[in-house]
Formats: C-alpha cells, structure tokens, sequence
C-alpha cells in the first residue's frame, strides 16, 4: 500500500511542477508532455536515493539520531511556517507562492521524518491478506459508490473548460485566458486558477488518447483517484495509530461519507 500511494504522489508531483513551469514559461500542451516525464523521473531518482541514504543510516549510533533529530526541527519548523505564509503570498505575488510551494515539497522530500520510537518498529509494518481485501473491498465500494452518485453541476464549468479546451487547442499556451464561455481573451477570474494540473491532466490524456476531455475528467480518472483517496485515509491511520489503524481508517471513511 506504501509503494502504490508513494508511486501515485510522486507521479502527479512530477506532474504538476512541470504544470506549474509551463504556465510560469507560457509553453503549450504539447512542451507539457515532453517536459514532465524528466520531472517525474527526476523525483523518483530523489525518492529511491533517500531510501537507500535512509537505510544506510539505520545502523548508526543513538547520537546522530539525535543531532539528525535536531537538525530535522528546524527543518520542519520552517515547513510549519511557511504553510502560514503561503496563502498570504499567493494575495500579492503568483511568483513567491510558486516558489515557496516548490521549496515545502523539497524540504519535505528531503527531511528526516523517519520515526525512532521501539514502539513504532514494535508493529508489523506489512499488511496481512485479509487486511490488504478489506481495504480493496472499500476501495471498490467507494469506486461504485461515487459513480452512482456523482453528476456534473455549474461548479465544473471552469475545470472541465480548461481540460476540454487544452486537449483541443494543444498548442496554445497553457492557463492564460478562461475558456468557460467559449472565448480566449478573457482573463482568469482568480490567481489560483494557474494552479490547475488536475485539469491539465485530463486534459493531456484526453489529447493523447483522442478521446473526449470530458470522459476522461469524470468517468476514467475517477477510480484512479478513489483508490488513491482510501490507500492514503488508510496509510495515514496505519501510521497514526499502528495498533488498530484499520478500525480506525474505517471509522474515518464512514465519518468522511456519511
């Protein structure tokens, strides 16, 4: 379950920094797609790097975990912080919230965040079969559950705009105007609206599968995105509460949906 939800953040991260480079560069759909695989890889490099880095240290004395324990704080107070900051910067500079987005995920990737206590080693960190069914059962309930119950409304109107509008315009620049009325001229309604690479993603997968933006936005993503939702309210709960972080990640679906 770590390796698909690990898999899948560092797949659509890629994804979005090179979104978010295209839109700052003013390249197209096209610049897209051959940019963000370089990313993708880039940050799965980093990724199994850490790891190797991370299990070379496992050995080392009580000592440097300390030090790397204090070192980390600060590391991680600077996250907190700027998770405050963010916002407010995103008020006066689209530029300053791009890039201090980019340096949370950096520091994120590259902060110790590994836990030292006996009792967190003290559990099996590997789920057993009838533990790894239940979380797929819920996984498929939610997938038909969500196909029954979801329904475009007005609230769409602007994301499905982008996706439709970058799969069949691939050489226009990405996320410069707001194509919900059918013009090209118009601009943006917020700044945040650059942000869009969820969007752009159906989007390009609409355009390289020459099939509807549409479909893609709500019928061939949807259980990509349910799965990935439930893995990641499980995990979470395995992490949290170790000892009964099943109970615990069903009690937090039923809570999420009923």
């Amino acid at each position: 379950m770590r390796s698909i939800i690990s898999s899948f953040l560092i797949i659509f991260s890629g994804w979005t920094l090179a979104t978010h480079v295209c839109v700052l560069l003013g390249w197209n759909l096209k610049d897209l797609l051959r940019l963000a695989p370089f990313f993708i890889f880039a940050l799965f490099g980093i990724y199994v790097s850490l790891a190797k880095i991370k299990h070379a240290r496992s050995g080392n004395n009580n000592a440097m975990v300390w030090g790397r324990g204090h070192a980390n704080s600060g590391v991680h107070m600077s996250i907190a912080i700027s998770l405050f900051v963010l916002p407010a910067l995103l008020y006066w500079s689209w530029l300053a919230f791009w890039f201090l987005s980019v340096f949370i995920l950096c520091a994120c990737l590259l902060s110790d965040i590994s836990r030292n206590s006996p009792e967190y080693f003290g559990h099996d960190r590997n789920c057993s079969i009838h533990e790894t069914l239940i979380v797929g059962l819920f996984s498929i309930a939610a997938i038909i559950l969500a196909y029954a119950v979801s329904r475009s409304d007005m609230d769409d109107a602007f994301y499905v705009a982008i996706s439709a509008f970058s799969s069949s315009n691939p050489e226009s620049s990405l996320l410069t105007a707001d194509p919900m009325l059918g013009e090209t001229n118009l601009p943006l309604l917020f700044p945040s609206y650059r942000f869009s690479s969820f969007e752009l993603l159906a989007g390009a997968l609409g355009y390289l599968l020459s099939v509807p933006a549409m479909d893609v936005y709500y019928i061939y993503q949807l259980p990509l995105w349910i799965t990935a939702s439930i893995a990641a309210n499980f995990l979470l709960t395995k992490e949290l509460i170790p000892k009964h972080w099943l109970m615990a990640g069903v009690i937090a679906l039923f809570l999420f949906y009923f």
